[in-house]
């Protein structure tokens, strides 16, 4: 045999290797294939969960919102009830005094008119005593009267 029939060894390895390059890079890509095939459901459903988070997470981020300025549209009435409540409070005491010194001056005009029935029926009693001892000067005075002229009757005659 000659040299030129006979292969290099070098040669001859590089083909192998080249041979086993190729195989291997199939395998790997074969194997690559096969585990994207496998894994492609699920990474297909991370897909869909990350996406549908995203939606989630910006649904929520919305709903936060509405529900803050809910919150600060609640706030701002409960405020203004408060404010309407203590104003009607405030009215409500206001008339509840004004009541009570109605109430205070009822009682007091009621006492003073008590007090001016009272002194009324004192004067009543001393005018009825004006009046009876009036009666009896006048009869008195009456009778004084007759005498008088009775007496004066009998002295012209």
């Amino acid at each position: 045999m000659s040299n030129e029939q006979q292969p290099k060894p070098m040669t001859a390895e590089i083909e192998r290797l080249t041979k086993l390059q190729a195989f291997t890079q199939a395998e790997v890509k074969s194997v690559r294939n096969r585990l994207t095939n496998e894994v492609q459901p699920e990474t297909d459903i991370l897909d869909e969960s990350r996406a549908s988070l995203r939606n989630l997470a910006q649904h929520n981020h919305r709903k936060w919102i509405e529900e803050e300025e809910r919150v600060k549209r609640l706030q701002a009435e409960n405020d203004q009830l408060r404010q309407q409540v203590q104003h009607e409070h405030n009215l409500h005491m206001q008339e509840m005094d004004e009541r009570r010194k109605a109430r205070d001056e009822v009682d007091q005009y009621r006492q003073q008119l008590g007090e001016a029935k009272e002194e009324v029926k004192a004067l009543q009693s001393e005018v009825r005593e004006g009046l009876k001892r009036e009666s009896f000067l006048a009869k008195a005075h009456r009778a004084a009267e007759d005498q008088l002229r009775g007496l004066l009757k009998e002295g012209e005659g």
